[in-house]
């Protein structure tokens, strides 16, 4: 069964580890991992040898600064793992096409996986890209100065007491965004998994959806996923990762078609030891069934 994951957590709460953990215990699955910092990297190289270059074992270069060639300084196995650091919004989006020339391919099957690790960090950037783009060149009324950069543009904006963006922004900004993300969740046969922050859930607030506050108070979530907000909805399985001094945790939100949940209900926080989540995937919920 295709699975379509959302993990949401606080940083270092283990989001990137599951994801890697997946990975690691998914004997001849490939993945293409789009990320948006160095953690894959680092990662691999202390906690996962399995999933290491196995010219550098996760070094990235030898002892005189020479950067691997089997790898290119990624430090991971390029024969399981497509690994790719985006920075901005263009660079996200040539990622995602990347991803899909490798289904079209069939370098990417149904047993493997597309990870997008750091979505809601795309999606803030995307939104800086377009108040860059859409107040590029004009003049700041009070101070006479052309803008220049995005900094510049909210300022700006906020100083007049109007918002960053308009609701009418929003519409055409979920569809670009939409526009690289769908070939990924809804074209391709890949599993994907989705990783993004999370925010305490408020009912009060001028901007607050009272619409996605109803969604996720309707799961018993007192969070929200940060970023796109249509996330829940495109997603299956949602998940939150926690940690605390007694270790690592996860719970489930929300599974649809609820796949073997009787063993571990819905909103049950369950402790997280390595590999335990890939065995849950699979004797849980189904996963390759």
């Amino acid at each position: 069964m295709r699975e379509r994951l959302l993990i949401g957590g606080d940083a270092k709460s283990g989001k990137t580890h599951t994801a890697l953990d997946i990975i690691s215990n998914d004997l001849g699955a490939k993945c293409h991992y789009i990320e948006c910092d160095d953690g894959v990297r680092r990662l691999v190289q202390l906690q996962f040898p399995s999933l290491q270059c196995p010219v550098c074992k996760g070094a990235r270069a030898d002892s005189n600064g020479v950067i691997c060639r089997g790898c290119g300084a990624s430090g991971v196995d390029t024969k399981r793992i497509t690994l790719t650091t985006v920075h901005n919004w263009p660079d996200f989006k040539a990622a995602c096409s990347k991803a899909v020339e490798e289904v079209k391919a069939r370098k990417l099957g149904a047993s493997d996986w597309i990870i997008l690790d750091g979505i809601d960090i795309i999606h803030a950037s995307q939104r800086f890209e377009y108040v860059s783009r859409v107040y590029a060149g004009t003049v700041d009324k009070d101070t006479k100065q052309q803008i220049t950069s995005t900094w510049d543009a909210v300022i700006a904006r906020r100083r007049t007491g109007a918002p960053v963006l308009e609701p009418s922004d929003w519409e055409p900004i979920y569809s670009e965004f939409e526009s690289a993300l769908n070939p990924i969740v809804f074209e391709s046969p890949c599993n994907v998994l989705a990783t993004a922050g999370l925010s305490e859930l408020r009912t009060e607030g001028r901007y607050e959806d009272k619409n996605q506050t109803a969604f996720y108070r309707a799961m018993g979530m007192p969070w929200k996923f940060d970023g796109y907000k249509r996330m829940p909805r495109v997603f299956d399985t949602l998940i939150t990762t926690a940690f605390d001094l007694s270790g690592y945790y996860f719970t489930v939100w929300g599974d649809r078609g609820s796949r073997g949940m009787a063993g571990h209900p819905v909103g049950q926080r369950i402790k997280l030891v390595q590999g335990f989540f890939f065995d849950y995937l699979v004797k849980m919920a189904g996963y390759g069934g």
